[in-house]
């Protein structure tokens, strides 16, 4: 049985200039198709943690997640307009928690996220541009809601979350 949601929202989550700093170069990198089940739903770029970019993986951490022991599992840009049909998933089991932040887009509610309990869409968040959200992705059905009204492309900076087990060494 899936958890219940744990989410977390935060708008305006980049500064003004850290926020035109990560915008501006989405026109430089190169989105690859991304399929599903033989459908295709995104584009994609990976988004790898290095020494230029470690402010905003250090930024999520400080405003989300200060005292839990969370390691990157996977990060990237999305693009993505798939306004045919709705599409649940949990994200990957290894994946314990997602932050989702909205960088580019029509500010509609159809553009945003929406998250399931017990079977049924639940909870609506709206796609407003710098507003970043922090919920359990692994344990928790949720879908784009393109394909349930108006909207447009969207860009999405995507980061997921393994939590990390302290082990204790045999000596």
């Amino acid at each position: 049985m899936k958890d219940k949601l744990n989410l977390a929202i935060k708008d305006d989550f980049f500064t003004k200039k850290e926020y035109e700093t990560i915008v501006g170069n989405l026109d430089k990198i190169t989105f690859e198709p991304k399929k599903n089940n033989q459908a295709l739903f995104s584009y994609t770029h990976d988004f790898e943690k290095n020494a230029d970019n470690q402010w905003v993986f250090d930024k999520i951490k400080n405003v989300f997640f200060k005292d839990i022991n969370l390691e990157v599992f996977s990060s990237r840009f999305n693009m993505r307009h798939s306004n045919q049909k709705v599409l649940p998933h949990t994200d990957d089991a290894d994946a314990t928690y997602n932050c989702l932040i909205y960088l580019k887009g029509e500010e509609l509610m159809y553009n945003g996220t929406g998250f399931y309990y017990n079977n049924n869409l639940h909870t609506y968040v709206g796609f407003v541009q710098n507003r970043a959200l922090f919920f359990n992705g692994g344990n928790v059905f949720h879908t784009n809601l393109q394909a349930l009204g108006p909207s447009s492309n969207r860009f999405t900076l995507n980061i997921f979350y393994e939590e990390k087990k302290w082990q204790k060494i045999k000596q």
